[in-house]
């Protein structure tokens, strides 16, 4: 009866802790197909730079309104950056808004970012990812964008998925170095840039279906 007591107060312990590791709560895992899977409305912050007007400061705003359509989940993240374009990373990680998503890593490695996107045509084509202990950058990664051979030439006001680091000139990816809690973060680097979710894959050969109407995994 004893041993059945200890089992169950393990048990508990286990519920309670389930949601923290070192200390900080998570709201994505890595799943049973190696993926995390988020998206991009659920976040776990969203980061303001700046006095943030119509006119002014760099954030994150939510739309709902189904432009471009078949947007999967609730909505989708829409980049708020009338000012200058952070086109740098450096300068993006200090001046640029960005979403953040805290995630429990149970095993280290190369993990590959894919991103469901849309632009209107314009300079609005990519985005700075970035995964981070704290305040600490562990990695980073510029410009993912509207290039690769995976994008369609027809790609202005539908969802595409991105995955190529055009200043990297290769596969845009992030190295967690250990297992435990980071934050995978997402920063502005044009004006109106749409972003829908977002995939981190272990598998270096994950692919996602480059048609419009994939909304990719749940």
């Amino acid at each position: 009866m004893k041993k059945l007591y200890n089992l169950l107060i393990l048990s508990v312990s286990i519920v309670l802790i389930s949601n923290v590791v070192s200390g900080q709560d998570y709201d994505f895992v890595v799943n049973e197909l190696g993926l995390v899977v988020m998206e991009a409305e659920n976040y776990s912050e969203v980061v303001s730079r700046g006095d943030v007007t119509p006119t002014t400061g760099s954030t994150w705003v939510e739309d709902t309104t189904g432009i471009p359509e078949l947007f999967s989940g609730e909505g989708f993240m829409v980049a708020h950056n009338p000012g200058p374009a952070h086109g740098d990373i450096d300068a993006a990680l200090t001046d640029a808004g960005y979403l953040g998503f805290n995630i429990n890593f149970e095993y280290p490695g190369t993990y590959y970012i894919w991103a469901r996107a849309s632009r209107t045509g314009g300079s609005d084509d990519s985005f700075h990812g970035a995964l981070a202990s704290g305040d600490n950058i562990l990695s980073k990664v510029p410009m993912i964008a509207f290039t690769g051979d995976l994008i369609p030439e027809k790609n202005m006001n539908n969802w595409v998925w991105l995955y190529y680091s055009h200043t990297n000139d290769k596969e845009a990816s992030v190295d967690v170095p250990a297992p435990g809690v980071f934050s995978f973060s997402v920063y502005i680097s044009r004006q109106w840039f749409k972003i829908d979710k977002i995939v981190l894959a272990m598998d270096q050969a994950y692919q996602e279906n480059p048609d419009s109407t994939n909304t990719g995994p749940d």
